[in-house]
């Protein structure tokens, strides 16, 4: 017996933000693809993970940039800040309508 459409997360020293990975009807982790999952797109890489912040991805024949928030959702129309542990303030981007 398998748990089908439904998400995991998993957690490890190194990331402040748990990894999310999805069960398929199928039985079978997303991994290499885009998934609409309750009214949200998310894009599944290699490693079978949600994507999260910029990633570069395949979309429509194309690959860019697509930023995505903690929660693996795809984001589009939007600022985001970023801060690294080099710089006191944030940097700031904005991912466009069709998400780059």
């Amino acid at each position: 017996h398998y748990v089908t459409n439904c998400w995991h997360s998993t957690r490890n020293g190194h990331n402040q933000y748990p990894t999310w990975t999805y069960s398929k009807a199928d039985g079978t982790r997303a991994e290499n693809e885009w998934l609409w999952i309750n009214g949200a797109w998310y894009y599944f890489d290699g490693d079978i993970m949600a994507a999260n912040g910029w990633h570069y991805a395949p979309w429509n024949g194309q690959s860019n940039y697509y930023y995505f928030d903690t929660n693996g959702h795809y984001v589009t129309n939007c600022w985001h800040s970023t801060r690294n542990g080099h710089n006191q303030y944030p940097t700031w981007t904005y991912s466009k309508a069709d998400g780059t």
